[in-house]
């Protein structure tokens, strides 16, 4: 059996030697750095098997440059004893060193006796000696002269992977090659450790190290053979065995047949039959094929195989298999047509020599929805003498074939015949409609799939507004109950919708399915709120904005802080799309207050940060002391002139006078006397809706009351 490498880095003392030298930190004067050449990586894989007290040891370089390298250095191969009558020996037992001289491909001259008769020991030898590199495919046991069947760019290549073929196949050419070896001194009481490397000098190559451990406690057996399929035809016999189930221990079988019975086996194949090439059959991918031409028809074989494994042993045969080969028919049905009997219901007819009828037992009707099948039959023991048969009415569309079998159960076979019934019946539509989709906005449909025999295949039809028409979305039939698409999340509508039909093979088309409905994942956050208004009361401040557009617009918040802190409070939510106004009756008196506003949709995503409105709260009133304001425009002159009155015997220190806009709060614009009572700005803008506050500040420090007046521009 083979066994894989087992690498050990350190045990037991039991390592390849390591050097080390001194460093130094500068280079000497005058003395110029040499680069180390590039070491050629030898790799190695290492295998053995136990029988017979016997130990057989393989090895083998992974690739082509390691394959040179051995041949031109050779292999050392070290034993070392571990446990001896169960002890483990710690130290005093040395390294033994098989050979005084690395192992080594022997020259050409033992390799010359054996290339009459050995085809792996001729594949090997030139491999190794050639000139060139030739094979004659149809005697592949000669060294020859023929067309060469390598490009000699690729010969060293091919070199070694025939050589190592060659040396799987033939445990005897793989020591003469230097790639295996024989120890007949080992002990059953004893337990070792091998170690095989490249020779060589240790400048040029480094080698891998293949380490074994071998112990004959814990051999294993060669499992047996798998069983072998038997198909009899026409002079003929094909045996096939499992390859997956050998390959692991097997690469070449002996193929035996027994013609008495099972009382003596010959060997069918002079050479191993080897597994190379084999696994091409489609319809037997892991399938070792034989072939047997040499039988007579009508005798009873039965037949074994046995593999053999690369140390050249002979593992337990395969259970006996039972064979007899058959006279092929003569005879083929020929499939004429179909037609309707009197009664409007389909006829197949066919043709069969009347000469063959009494070789054969009968006829059998096999369907396939595919020409390639598999065909399953419909109709069975069909008499002999027939030559025509009534087509079930429930027979779908597919391809017909009709059989004729012989007395001795060989069969011949019709071309396909193309059965199409008519139909003009659409399938049903499709139902049990599920969607779902990702965060990148890949959609997964599926629903159940169609009973009908004769479906076709369906049709995905989306709308991405409710209640316009669907559009499809592949140009053929879609085949399987299962379509995937992709949505653009960056498209604002926020749903999809999906529907399929259903198609058989006369491409009727199903009615549409039930519409599903999808909610993209939402990744654009809604637009801000926009301040549309404020209107300053005496205790409270007013506010009016325009809400965003969105459909899935969840919330909308007001927030409030004073202008020179940093925190933000929320003062008002909405979840309706009409509340758009907010009266703060908590704003104080004399103060200058920010607002902003966010909103938030149902994924939960946020505005981005919108505008910031700022305003003074009024002051507190005491009195009053204005009986009115008033005001016279020149639009000629860009002019505004303000007049106010003030209350009899009221004396005054100072009147404050405010400007601002529609678009930005009332800010101190003129400081002036008590006793004036008028104002002229000039300073204006057109088309400009225009803001104006004025307000007393009496000798006690206090406040009156502010007048505001509105005047477009």
């Amino acid at each position: 059996m083979k066994q894989f490498i087992f690498l050990f880095l350190l045990l037991f003392g039991f390592i390849l030697p390591v050097f080390s030298q001194k460093k130094t930190n500068a280079n000497p004067a005058g003395v110029t750095k040499k680069t180390a050449p590039t070491k050629i990586k030898v790799g190695l894989q290492a295998a053995y098997f136990v029988k017979n007290n016997r130990i057989k040891i393989r090895w083998a370089p992974v690739n082509e440059e390691s394959w040179r390298m051995g041949n031109k250095y050779g292999y050392i191969i070290e034993r070392r004893t571990i446990v001896r009558d169960g002890n483990l020996i710690t130290g005093a037992e040395q390294i033994k060193s098989f050979r005084s001289y690395p192992c080594i491909a022997d020259s050409m001259r033992y390799w010359e006796p054996l290339l009459s008769f050995n085809d792996n020991a001729a594949v090997m030898a030139q491999a190794l000696y050639g000139e060139s590199f030739e094979l004659d495919m149809n005697n592949s046991s000669k060294l020859t002269q023929g067309p060469s069947l390598i490009k000699k760019s690729e010969e060293n290549k091919q070199r070694y992977l025939f050589s190592m073929y060659a040396a799987d196949n033939d445990f005897n050419v793989a020591t003469m090659a230097g790639l295996g070896f024989l120890d007949s001194s080992a002990k059953t009481n004893e337990k070792y450790f091998y170690r095989i490397y490249a020779a060589g000098p240790k400048q040029i190559i480094k080698s891998d190290t293949a380490l074994l451990f071998i112990s004959f406690l814990d051999i294993a057996e060669l499992p047996q053979t798998p069983e072998i399929y038997v198909e009899p035809s026409n002079k003929s016999i094909v045996l096939s065995w499992d390859m997956e189930r050998t390959k692991t221990y097997y690469n070449s079988f002996i193929i035996q047949r027994s013609g008495d019975g099972g009382k003596t086996f010959r060997n069918l194949n002079q050479r191993p039959y080897t597994s190379m090439g084999q696994g091409n059959d489609p319809g037997m991918p892991n399938a070792i094929i034989f072939v047997d031409t040499t039988i007579k028809t009508g005798v009873d074989y039965k037949y074994r195989v046995g593999g053999i494994n690369i140390f050249g042993e002979l593992g337990p045969w395969s259970p006996v298999a039972d064979g007899k080969a058959l006279a092929l028919l003569e005879g083929v049905p020929g499939i004429q047509g179909i037609v309707p009997d009197a009664k409007g219901e389909l006829v197949l007819n066919w043709y069969f020599e009347d000469s063959v009828r009494n070789k054969i037992k009968g006829f059998e009707l096999t369907h396939a929805t595919n020409e390639g099948g598999p065909y399953l039959p419909i109709l069975e023991n069909i008499d002999a003498v027939s030559s025509a048969v009534k087509l079930p009415t429930t027979l779908p569309a597919g391809y017909l074939v009709v059989k004729a079998i012989s007395k001795e159960g060989i069969s011949r076979t019709s071309f396909p015949y193309l059965y199409q019934p008519e139909d003009s019946l659409p399938p049903s539509a499709p139902s049990g409609l599920s969607v779902s989709v990702d965060s990148t906005g890949r959609v997964e449909l599926k629903w159940m799939p169609n009973t009908e025999k004769d479906l076709l295949g369906y049709k995905v039809f989306r709308t991405m507004v409710k209640g316009a028409e669907h559009a499809v979305l592949v140009d053929t039939v879609w085949m399987t109950n299962v379509f995937y698409d992709t949505l653009d999340l960056k498209l604002k509508n926020r749903k999809a919708y999906y529907t399929v039909t259903a198609l058989d093979r006369r491409f009727n088309q199903s009615s549409m399915s039930k519409e599903i409905e999808i909610v993209k994942p939402d990744i654009i956050p809604p637009t801000s709120p926009i301040f549309s208004d404020y209107k300053i009361n005496e205790n409270s401040i007013e506010i009016n904005w325009i809400n965003p557009e969105e459909e899935d617009l969840k919330e909308v918040a007001l927030q409030r802080k004073l202008s020179t802190a940093t925190d933000w409070k929320t003062i008002f939510k909405t979840s309706k799309k009409e509340a758009s106004s907010y009266i703060d009756k908590e704003a104080v008196a004399d103060k200058k207050y920010s607002y902003k506003l966010t909103a938030t949709d149902e994924a939960g995503l946020f505005s981005p940060e919108g505008q910031v409105l700022t305003i003074q709260t009024l002051p507190t009133v005491n009195r009053k002391v204005f009986k009115s304001l008033d005001n016279d425009l020149n639009r000629d002159k860009r002019l505004i002139y303000l007049r106010w009155q003030v209350q009899e015997k009221m004396v005054i220190q100072s009147i404050e006078v405010f400007r601002g806009t529609e678009k930005s709060p009332l800010e101190l614009y003129k400081v002036l006397d008590g006793k004036t009572t008028e104002l002229l700005d000039n300073d204006l803008l057109a088309n400009t809706k225009y803001k104006y506050g004025i307000r007393a500040l009496l000798p006690d420090g206090q406040y009156s009351e502010m007048l505001i007046k509105d005047i477009n521009y």
